[in-house]
């Protein structure tokens, strides 16, 4: 194995670690080389700790990326613990896979446009008109998502087209018509059923004009068709997978960790068998077997794929997708979930007793919460009798607060 420098220049000053004040926040695809940037640590090994218990270099634990001890400094940013973020790391595919994510946004795609010449199937002046509407939602909408009404225009059209022809409007080739078995499993159906692998699904999506994936939701400034294959992913720091240990003093890894092992077993297996010349259906099935457990590691909750599950205990493995969505994730739960006071909580229900723009209150929650009100020479006579009325009756008033004071009973 090849040595590793683990030594570090020193901390990282102020300097370069000035903040920066963010003006929004765009979301699109990672590029196999935005990738390689962010995770610029290649992960190799699929073992965590060599027989003397430290981390291996190269291996999904490996320290640059990020130190877990609170009296080691960090060998890529030279921090300790509670200031290093963690880093990425990265590990190259022996072969392209499909992201879980995006396979209906697939299927529809390659049912939309040429597997030769990678156009949107219809006729060019029908075609140029969904350009020129994409382009003009575009410009008025850089940073949002294409309109689902004009995806789903023109999925129709290309359907109404297709009733009548089987070649491309453009080149002429035969359209071949892609459909999906069990959830994993690309098959073009016309003229003979054959397996589409991730590896052709690549080679076609490239093919795809700027100007068409416009039209197919994707704006190439940020995404690209192709990039929902991957051929390289990310691994992420300790820091968001750490080890605990257990009451008999094991330590034990996170279910990611867990899973990104198996990743690099497969991928290992894989590549050993391509290097090998192995058969061409022992090179399929280790594939298959790197395109679950890639699959898993996203989202381990997929109708019809079996669930990953942890050896022994027989549980359920938590994979990324799980970690994040859902009332439990880490947006509701813990980033935009928080206590505050002053507020009453309901299930909606519909009420023929009142027009459509009104929200009916019970009396017992408007007369608990308050709503300011400011006194002025328009409003002081009825504020005056609510006043009177007090907070047992509604409408009342609960307080008055004089100049910003305490507030009188």
């Amino acid at each position: 194995m090849r040595g590793i420098d683990m030594s570090f220049t020193g901390p990282v000053s102020d300097q370069e670690a000035l903040p920066h004040r963010l003006s929004k926040v765009m979301f699109g695809l990672l590029s196999p080389n935005d990738i390689r940037k962010i995770g610029f640590i290649e992960i190799r090994e699929p073992t965590a700790y060599d027989e003397g218990g430290l981390p291996v270099p190269g291996g999904v634990l490996d320290p640059r990326l990020g130190t877990m001890n609170p009296r080691q400094r960090c060998p890529t940013c030279g921090n300790f613990q509670s200031g290093c973020p963690g880093h990425f790391g990265r590990i190259e595919l022996a072969r392209p896979v499909v992201h879980i994510g995006y396979v209906k946004k697939i299927k529809d795609i390659l049912n939309a446009t040429c597997s030769k010449c990678g156009k949107i199937l219809l006729p060019e002046e029908e075609r140029r008109k969904f350009i020129e509407a994409a382009k003009k939602y575009w410009e008025a909408h850089p940073e949002e998502k294409i309109n689902d009404a004009l995806t789903r225009t023109l999925r129709a059209a290309v359907k109404k087209y297709l009733r009548n022809h089987n070649v491309c409007p453009h080149c002429g080739a035969r359209v071949e018509s892609v459909d999906l078995e069990e959830v994993l499993k690309f098959i073009v159906k016309d003229p003979a059923p054959r397996r589409l692998r991730p590896n052709e699904i690549r080679d076609w999506l490239e093919k795809i004009p700027d100007e068409d994936a416009m039209v197919l939701g994707f704006n190439p400034e940020r995404a690209r068709p192709e990039w929902t294959v991957l051929t390289v992913i990310l691994v992420p720091p300790p820091s968001v997978r750490p080890s605990i240990f257990l009451e008999t003093g094991e330590r034990a890894e996170d279910d990611l960790t867990h899973m990104l092992v198996e990743i690099l077993k497969a991928n290992k297996k894989l590549t050993e068998s391509i290097k090998s010349g192995a058969p061409n259906s022992v090179v399929e099935s280790e594939w298959d077997l790197l395109q679950y457990w890639v699959a898993v590691f996203y989202r381990n909750a997929m109708a019809g794929l079996p669930v990953a599950m942890q050896r022994g205990t027989r549980r359920p493995l938590k994979s990324l997708f799980q970690r994040l969505e859902g009332k439990e994730g880490r947006f509701r739960k813990n980033l935009v979930g928080k206590r505050v006071d002053f507020s009453s909580r309901t299930v909606i229900s519909p009420d023929p007793m009142i027009d459509i723009d009104e929200v009916g209150v019970p009396v017992e929650i408007a007369m608990t919460l308050t709503i300011p009100e400011y006194v002025n020479e328009n409003n002081i006579e009825w504020l005056k009798e609510l006043v009177l009325r007090g907070p047992d009756q509604y409408p009342g008033a609960n307080y008055v607060r004089k100049g910003g004071g305490m507030p009188i009973s």
